[in-house]
């Protein structure tokens, strides 16, 4: 264990010890911080960026630091042909999956979690915008951070490093996703860490999330 800890880099090092103060950060800052509860109790649009953006703004900190390039941590096409076959290949075989929880009354009172999406399409559009910015944001810091950045040293390793908090952060959601995320977790991960980019994973992500609540939204309007 010690020789693996000297072996380290400074940067994986630092990835390791500041994932987990961002994500417990931005679960409870609004008990520490009055005036960012103050915001977030005005506008849920407005909650969900600030909750997020510490994720986002993750790998422009490590760049700004280590000099490193944005492509370091997925950012970039990658190879449309290669990766875009994940993208088709798994929306497939999720979409029974997504047919069977929508038919689920718990995630029909759970999602979407912004309910007045439900009573107009231009704010349902609204809220997906902001929803994208919030998958967006997570695959930056699991995927892009946590997978591609760490594989630089632990390999396909980062894959399971990276699913580990993606599983703890969905405590408290309906069952089914809990372990849905073990397997999308491995999944998202494999596909961020053989492409080396998270454009794919992005959108398979926002993709399946974006089906299941226009469902819902369908079902409460025709």
């Amino acid at each position: 264990m010690i020789s693996i800890i000297k072996k380290l880099k400074e940067e994986d090092v630092l990835i390791l010890v500041i994932s987990p103060l961002i994500l417990t950060f931005t679960r409870y800052m609004h008990v520490h911080f009055e005036f960012i509860n103050n915001l977030m109790a005005k506008s849920y649009f407005l909650k969900e960026i600030m909750v997020y953006l510490p994720d986002f703004s993750f790998p422009f900190f490590l760049v700004l630091i280590y000099k490193t390039s944005l492509k370091d941590y997925g950012f970039g096409f990658g190879k449309f042909c290669s990766w875009i076959k994940y993208v088709v290949i798994f929306y497939f075989l999720m979409l029974p999956f997504i047919l069977y929880v929508s038919t689920q009354h718990s995630f029909k009172i759970n999602y979407p979690e912004y309910k007045k999406a439900l009573l107009s399409i231009r704010i349902f559009i609204i809220y997906e915008i902001i929803n994208f910015f919030t998958y967006l944001s997570t695959e930056v810091f699991f995927r892009g951070v946590l997978v591609i950045g760490l594989a630089r040293f632990f390999g396909f390793k980062s894959i399971f490093i990276s699913t580990f908090p993606y599983v703890l952060i969905h405590f408290g959601k309906p069952i089914p996703e809990i372990y849905g995320s073990l397997i999308a977790g491995i999944v998202l991960g494999y596909i961020a860490y053989k492409e080396k980019t998270i454009l794919p994973t992005t959108i398979l992500h926002f993709s399946v999330a974006f089906t299941l609540e226009l469902i819902r939204f369908a079902e409460t309007n025709l």
